[in-house]
């Protein structure tokens, strides 16, 4: 019938408590495979590790009764419910290599004080294994949607979003959903982003001052670099344009200048790229990868119902969010960032030592149970 199922909130968090221990052995599986990009194979599009650790996540699911799908290592996806349209839940299996500078082994998965240590346990096998075991906890439940989830697995999203690219040329997009691979609470949007790599030959070291004369005037006194560039318009929700993680460096005869442009929703890539290539005319201009900015807007549905979600276990502040990350919702439509970090947390995802509080990854499993379920609810009736 019509009648739809309610679930306490209470019920959640005893359910949590009670899988939470098969969680953390399914974790430690997940994080002890090496899943960083490597060498092309037939239908391993980004190496046999990333589709080793995609093996896994599915037959986890798979265990627990879902229907699974994959294709050409690309992307795989665990899905409950059956519509025309689905709820997706988007996250990524492959990780940043793991670097040097770790107490603790980085594919070991050790627990001290509370965390639990490994390369990916926050960014991002933790919570988007947390987004399926929310959803073993509905079904636990008894719960039965009636518009289609879906927990997608990504393989490249450190390194391209290809996988995604070639997800939105063989499926629908979904109708709303969340990427698990930013902060709490909602972030209603994202901060558009252009990388750039310039050149300029020189024969010898005098050719070098116009060069480093345009830099002198244009970079170094404002080290953000927006108002340097010619843009000096703050966008209300972004704030200005600014440069981040911008390298200087002499490499064969070249002078090469690396970096991001990070844009607020009022300039437009392209327009961020002319700021550069006329105020450093001198060097010549590459843009590797560029994507607008995304913008929900603070009141729109999904947001709403993630921060409702967030504010049914949190007792926190709770004021929708911009952030200058690049996630999957640059490239999937209708969906936003949506944890795993706590309000006032910083960002260790790349981190030697990548750790999640115990804790934590059991608050953010109740959320995003949570989360599904509302989203579910306020979009059932949707076509």
């Amino acid at each position: 019938g019509n009648i739809y199922m309610a679930i306490p909130v209470s019920d959640i968090k005893n359910e949590v408590e009670g899988l939470f221990p098969e969680y953390l052995e399914d974790l430690k599986k997940l994080v002890a495979i090496s899943s960083k990009e490597g060498e092309r194979k037939e239908g391993m599009p980004f190496g046999e590790e990333i589709n080793n650790a995609l093996n896994l996540a599915l037959s986890m699911g798979e265990n627990m009764g879902f229907e699974t799908k994959k294709n050409q290592g690309y992307y795989g996806y665990v899905k409950f419910g059956d519509s025309l349209d689905y709820i997706g839940v988007f996250g990524h299996l492959d990780v940043v290599p793991e670097g040097t500078g770790w107490t603790y082994p980085p594919f070991g998965c050790e627990i001290a004080d509370g965390k639990i240590y490994g390369r990916g346990v926050l960014d991002n096998k933790g919570p988007i294994l947390a987004c399926l075991y929310a959803l073993q906890i509905l079904k636990n439940l008894g719960w039965k949607p009636k518009k289609e989830i879906r927990i997608v697995f990504g393989t490249n999203e450190e390194t391209g979003f290809k996988d995604m690219e070639y997800y939105l040329s063989q499926e629908k997009e979904p109708i709303t959903g969340f990427t698990p691979d930013n902060k709490f609470p909602a972030i209603y949007g994202e901060k558009g982003r252009v990388v750039f790599h310039g050149s300029f030959p020189f024969k010898c070291s005098e050719d070098l001052n116009p060069a480093l004369d345009q830099i002198a005037k244009k970079i170094l006194p404002d080290s953000s670099g927006g108002k340097a560039l010619g843009f000096t318009k703050v966008d209300q929700d972004f704030g200005a344009m600014e440069i981040r993680g911008y390298e200087l460096f002499i490499e064969n005869q070249e002078l090469v200048m690396k970096g991001n442009l990070v844009l607020p929703a009022l300039i437009h890539v392209d327009e961020a790229k002319k700021y550069l290539e006329k105020e450093l005319s001198l060097f010549q201009w590459e843009y590797p990868r560029s994507f607008e900015t995304v913008n929900f807007g603070k009141n729109s549905k999904t947001v709403s119902i993630l921060t409702k979600a967030f504010e049914d276990f949190e007792d926190l502040e709770s004021k929708p969010l911009t952030t200058t990350g690049g996630t999957y919702a640059k490239i999937i439509p209708n969906i936003i960032p949506f944890g795993p970090s706590f309000p006032g947390q910083k960002g260790i995802g790349h981190l030697p030592d990548e750790w999640m509080n115990l804790v934590d990854l059991k608050r953010i499993m109740r959320i995003y149970a949570r989360g599904i379920y509302l989203l579910e609810e306020g979009f059932r009736c949707t076509q």
